[in-house]
């Protein structure tokens, strides 16, 4: 009777020593999990604008130099397309800061709306947005971004608090040989600032 008595204890004390057991490995899934979700959240505060969504400048580059070493490796079509909200100081100063931002994250979400899987969109800084097109030439760029602009001409801004018409300048910048990042940004700029010599609210191809 006291082997069984015996026994039946450590038996008893087995079960509660698994019990801890498995209550300990699951606060430890849990903690990995919070983990892990810890850490995908901040991988997308890095890359990420905290006002748009959209990618930042940190993000963007990262994904066009890799375009641009894909399309010179390949011969593939690239083309980056520049916007710059007109007037957008003024903006600012006549209705607000808030009516800018609404501006910026109404814009944000036209360029979400109008890219396909493989596009990136991301802000550049302050009004300027970018959106990079893979397998894309000019002529193709210049539709999308006909149409983009099209659209945020369109927009009835009154009813996001924006009581005055917003337009958008755009420079298209294509890819060439040995290119890089850089070069392109820095053509998609100058091709933008055409625009807005031009009468602004237009798409502008490199020259």
């Amino acid at each position: 009777q006291r082997e069984a008595e015996i026994a039946r204890a450590n038996e008893l004390a087995l079960r509660e020593t698994l019990t801890r057991l498995e209550a300990t490995q699951r606060e430890l899934e849990r903690a990995n999990n919070d983990k892990d979700t810890l850490l995908a959240e901040l991988h997308r505060q890095t890359r990420e604008d905290s006002l748009t969504g959209l990618l930042n400048r940190r993000a963007l580059d990262t994904e066009l130099e890799r375009e641009c070493t894909r399309a010179g490796r390949y011969t593939r079509p690239l083309a980056l397309a520049l916007l710059d909200i007109d007037n957008f100081k003024r903006i600012n100063d006549n209705h607000s800061h808030a009516a800018g931002d609404a501006v910026l994250v109404t814009i944000a979400r036209c360029l979400r709306d109008a890219r396909r899987q493989s596009d990136v969109v991301a802000r550049l800084g302050g009004e300027e947005m970018v959106m990079l097109l893979p397998e894309t030439t000019a002529e193709q760029a210049m539709a999308v971004c006909e149409g983009l602009r099209g659209r945020i001409s369109a927009i009835d801004w009154a009813a996001h608090g924006v009581p005055t018409r917003v337009t958008a300048s755009i420079g298209i910048a294509v890819f060439r040989d040995n290119d890089t990042g850089a070069a392109m940004l820095q053509r998609a700029d100058a091709a933008m600032y055409a625009a807005k010599r031009a009468g602004k609210d237009r798409v502008t191809l490199e020259i």
